[in-house]
């Protein structure tokens, strides 16, 4: 600019060049007319921003003013005191013929709350019900008190009320363009819970299915049903005001499989939303018959292959049982696709039908059970004499027996005192027989018979004249009931000591062995050679097992209580393994425990209803000689417990499933079996799940870093690497804490 303030005459041409030029290009832009959903003009100001690349764009429009979109942008959002809002991506604005945009913006509805006298203020969160996370609301307002009206969008919303610390009051808001409607708001304690039903295989909603929330404690106390509702057309379900800590939902519909999903919880004065996908699964059609007839009374039992049940002597869990009808038939409930073990239960024998199955995906399976039977008895002697109390089992060999499943009994009898016994075999097929003594050790090598069904067949076992007797005592002289007792002679034999101390082992033919007795609490006894001649008796061997380095205690809860049933787990150290889970044990009713510890200072992690995982160190107890006057510690556990609902993705997005953590707190490591089993006493998966999605629940409140197992070890970690490590997460007391990671550069 020069001197005088006057502007160059070739600079006031070049402004109004470019002013004329850009209000050239703006009324080339398509215009964007707004109505309401009337279709009529809108008559108060509104508010409108477009979604550029890198910034939002807002202005206010008024009345009658006529609006371009820019050349370039992604969305619009439109809103007014009595009107919207409205969200709307480019691709999905109504363009008109010619290239104009008319975008209805529908009237606000009047909602008025019925609240009561309150003192607090009031927030009212409004979501679409298609909300996939739930985590933003489409419309937020606070009342304040004595205000019991506001204007909320119109359409179909899951409303939330909430007030101060109380748990979200969840109701379904339905509010046309210009109407008033009505909510009452409850004050309820706790937490809420939004869940909404799919089906698996399309990920659409399911309505009308049954949807009950127990409320979950672990460490086997039963479960509790809090409320059963069905979900509404868009999947659905609200649960408002969960006082329990930890809660889980089971899902049944008639044409889905049955699901649960465990391990829900959230902070007070939340709410959490979960997804339940609902399979179709398949049935099997048993055909149970004999000689053709149906073999009616008989059961027909289903169990899933993975061993998830604490008892090894039966390592499958049982999922649905049910009779052979007049037709011969058993029809299943549904089961998720899969392998599957079919059992059918003879009625009035202790003969079984086993069965691996194959369920496909939204298919039903016929099986036909055709049963001949086939009896085979015979004598069990030992030194040329009838020999009573064995047991005879029969085994099918199953070449399509799945990996990792076991073989199963099929038949058995016990000889009685003339040394006979008698079993039946249902079934054609190749059998394995096997002998076993009172104490269940086998007692001879196996025979193997086949049969074409409807025969008598006969098996005898002659067993040789060499058995292994003795008593397991302590440094007293006193009984060790129930100590192991573990014998090495062509292959491990194990027997188990009884009321008295004693044990017996039988065995066949000449050679060396080693014999030792263990049991917790207990040093192993020293180990025995033992040699077997022909005719040379056994002399009768005394096994002392002396006492551990043990230490005592007394778990309470926070307000002093004895706590009984509770977990107590010892750990060790090692350079191998590092920090790992010793010895375990459980309370008495008084909650008094002793678990076995090792070598070095004792530390003790415990789990238990009314008790968050926690650790403590304890004074070491000197191995003793019977002596037990000593005062046991009193450990008292931490009031309030927090939880960790954590989801795991890699770089794309992709779940992570069949992933463990690794906690360290204050530089102590817990041990994975530690967390394992503190997880499973609380009925929740130690791993991620299909959708990457893993609860940590009942932990003491604190600073915690978590790294990744599949890349990491207590080992590791001890030794100074940081490799796996992926945060560190703050859990306060009476919180869930939800984070989602996404960790790039995984194998």
């Amino acid at each position: 600019m020069q001197r005088g303030g006057k502007i160059p005459r070739f600079a006031i041409t070049a402004a109004f060049m470019a002013a004329s030029g850009m209000a050239a290009i703006a009324d080339s832009l398509p215009p964007i007319h707004l109505v309401d959903d009337r279709m009529q003009a809108i008559g108060e100001p509104l508010e409108l921003c477009f979604q550029l690349e890198l910034k939002t764009d807002c202005r206010r429009i008024s009345p009658g003013e006529t609006v371009h979109a820019p050349d370039a942008f992604h969305g619009v959002r439109i809103e007014g005191e009595s009107y919207g809002p409205v969200r709307l991506r480019r691709e999905a604005l109504p363009a008109q013929a010619d290239g104009s945009f008319r975008i209805p913006v529908p009237r606000k509805a009047l909602l008025h709350l019925e609240a009561g006298s309150r003192k607090d203020p009031l927030t009212v969160s409004l979501y679409d019900p298609q909300d996939p996370t739930f985590r933003e609301p489409t419309f937020r307002a606070q009342l304040q008190p004595g205000n019991s009206e506001v204007k909320v969008p119109a359409g179909e919303f899951i409303a939330s009320l909430t007030q101060a610390r109380d748990a979200p009051d969840l109701q379904r808001l339905s509010a046309q363009p210009a109407a008033r409607v009505r909510l009452t708001y409850r004050s309820r304690q706790g937490w809420s819970l939004l869940a909404r039903c799919r089906d698996a295989a399309s990920l659409q909603p399911v309505g009308r299915a049954e949807v009950q929330v127990t409320e979950t404690i672990g460490y086997g106390q039963p479960e509790w049903s809090i409320a059963k509702v069905n979900s509404g057309a868009d999947g659905l379900v609200l649960f408002s005001g969960l006082g329990s800590t930890m809660t889980s939902l089971a899902v049944r519909h008639p044409d889905f499989i049955s699901s649960e999903v465990r391990g829900l919880t959230a902070s007070p004065g939340t709410f959490t939303f979960r997804e339940v996908d609902l399979g179709l699964g398949g049935r099997l059609n048993v055909h149970v018959t004999v000689h053709g007839r149906p073999l009616t009374g008989a059961r027909c039992q289903i169990f899933s292959l993975a061993p998830n049940t604490p008892d090894p002597r039966e390592p499958y869990r049982q999922l649905w049982e049910g009779s052979v009808n007049q037709q011969g038939l058993c029809r299943s409930d549904r089961l998720a696709q899969g392998v599957y073990k079919l059992r059918v239960q003879i009625p009035d024998s202790t003969s079984r039908f086993n069965r691996w199955v194959t369920v496909p995906e939204a298919q039903d399976v016929e099986v036909d059970v055709a049963l001949a039977p086939t009896r085979v008895s015979g004598v069990v002697r030992r030194g040329g004499k009838p020999s009573a109390g064995y047991s005879v089992e029969a085994l099918m060999i199953d070449s399509a027996k799945p990996k990792g499943a076991f073989g199963d009994v099929f038949a058995d009898a016990i000889s009685d005192e003339e040394g006979q016994y008698e079993l039946t075999l249902w079934t054609p097929g190749w059998y394995s027989l096997h002998v076993r003594s009172a104490s269940k050790i086998p007692a001879a090598s196996h025979k193997e018979l086949l049969t074409d069904g409807d025969e008598e067949k006969r098996m005898d076992f002659d067993l040789e004249a060499t058995a292994f007797r003795g008593v397991v005592v302590d440094e007293a002289k006193r009984p060790v009931p129930g100590s192991r007792v573990v014998l090495r002679w062509q292959g491990v034999m194990l027997a188990e000591a009884d009321a008295e101390g004693r044990f017996e082992i039988d065995v066949e033919g000449e050679g060396t062995g080693t014999l030792f007795a263990t049991k917790a609490g207990y040093r192993d006894s020293e180990t025995i050679e033992v040699l077997v001649e022909k005719d040379v008796s056994i002399t009768p061997v005394t096994l002392v097992l002396k006492r551990k380095g043990t230490v005592r205690g007394r778990v309470l809860s926070a307000n002093g209580d004895p706590l009984a049933n509770a977990w107590i787990g010892s750990a060790g150290v090692s350079l191998e393994r590092g920090p790992f889970l010793f010895s375990a044990t459980r309370s008495g009713p008084d909650g008094s425990f002793e678990v076995d510890v090792p070598p070095g200072p004792p530390r003790v992690f415990i789990s238990g209803p009314a008790c968050p995982l926690s650790w403590f160190d304890l004074p070491a107890t000197a191995e003793r000689d019977g002596d037990d006057s000593e005062r046991p510690t009193s450990l008292r556990c931490p009031g309030l417990p927090a939880a960790l609902e954590l989801t795991l993705v890699d770089s794309k997005g992709k779940p992570l499933p069949h992933a463990g953590i690794i906690l360290r707190r204050q530089g102590m490591i817990v041990p994975q079996k530690v967390l394992t089993t503190h997880s499973n006493l609380l009925g929740l998966a130690s791993d991620t799940d299909g959708a990457g999605h893993l609860v940590l629940a009942g932990l003491a409140p604190g600073d915690y870093e978590l790294f990744l197992n599949v890349l990491c070890s207590e080992s590791t970690i001890a030794a100074g690497s940081r490799r796996g490590y992926i945060t560190t997460v703050s859990l306060p007391a009476l919180q869930t804490t939800e984070l989602q990671l996404t960790l790039p550069g995984l194998p």
